[in-house]
């Protein structure tokens, strides 16, 4: 029974090359169907989705401000689901973002989003989100072949905030003295992902708004800087990553896999850019009951992004 109406609606017949209006059409004419055929599939997108949402909340070192007034996306929203466990998890910050005006009308009757935007993913930027909007975005079964292409993926980190890289010179000498306001300026902004001893280059940069420039009267030049030609200790760099957003979502097996589909390079192509870096990808079982046996599993993934 499920696997006819799965059918019936058309969602084994999107394909790489099909549009924008396939999509929302395929869409809309399941709405009403949506949660009661995913039902029978045994479909587990969005409780993969929370189940790695909750552990990068439970992770100081993944996502060190949590807490239920961050701002999320749930992009691919459907009919609200995720929107429900986020909500009975006690969020209440998020948006909807949907390619299907009947997705997003079932959706709105539950009244658990701020906002319902009806758009697609696609490499065209969405007005109604400005850049770096949101901490998280979840996204359950929209990353896949016939829904939101590869190119898709930049517009996806637009939307949320980015991280920061910051580098950190101290005298090895003198690393002791500045001890407390290491651990206080670490403890407000930043997250250590690195630590080394090097030798002394040209050019050493000072956090000067953090810690104060006097301390290091007997080391600065002109502006503050550190003066390397006066110096031959060692001294450490501490790379240090601002804590950022987080973008999780599914990706179906039979999308990612192929290398001719573009999904996974263009993940590689963002990593190298540095435009994300990625925490945590495990291959899972998508569909209990899959109507193909290509559509049983997917990839959850978890990313931190850096730059929009």
């Amino acid at each position: 029974m499920a696997a006819a109406v799965h059918n019936e609606w058309g969602i084994s017949e999107l394909k790489a090359n099909s549009s924008e209006k396939d999509t929302r059409k395929t869409y809309d004419t399941w709405a009403k169907t949506y949660e009661e055929d995913t039902d029978k599939l045994g479909y587990k997108g969005h409780v993969l989705c929370i189940e790695a949402f909750n552990k990068a909340m439970q992770s100081k070192d993944i996502f060190p401000e949590a807490n239920k007034d961050i701002k999320i996306l749930d992009a691919g929203a459907g009919t609200g689901i995720i929107g429900e466990m986020l909500v009975q998890q006690g969020y209440s910050n998020i948006d909807a973002l949907d390619i299907s005006e009947e997705m997003l009308n079932l959706a709105k009757k539950k009244n658990i989003y701020k906002r319902y935007i009806c758009a697609a993913l696609s490499d065209v930027p969405i007005d109604d989100i400005q850049t770096g909007e949101y901490d998280v975005t979840l996204c359950a079964g929209t990353i896949v072949y016939g829904q939101a292409k590869p190119a898709a993926l930049d517009e996806c980190v637009r939307h949320v905030r980015p991280g920061k890289v910051l580098l950190l010179y101290l005298l090895w000498s003198r690393a002791a003295v500045f001890h407390s306001h290491i651990k206080l300026l670490l403890l407000r902004f930043l997250t250590i992902t690195n630590c080394i001893t090097l030798s002394l280059e040209k050019e050493l940069y000072v956090l000067k708004k953090v810690l104060h420039p006097k301390m290091f009267k007997d080391y600065t030049g002109p502006n503050n800087h550190l003066s390397p030609d006066s110096l031959s200790t060692p001294f450490i760099i501490f790379h240090c990553l601002s804590p950022g957003g987080i973008f999780i979502f599914s990706i179906r097996a039979d999308s990612f896999d192929p290398v001719e589909l573009g999904y996974s390079t263009k993940f590689e192509e963002m990593e190298t850019a540095g435009k994300w870096r990625l925490v945590k990808r495990e291959r899972r079982e998508l569909y209990a009951h899959p109507h193909e046996e290509r559509f049983r599993d997917c990839y959850l993934i978890t990313y931190k992004v850096l730059k929009n």
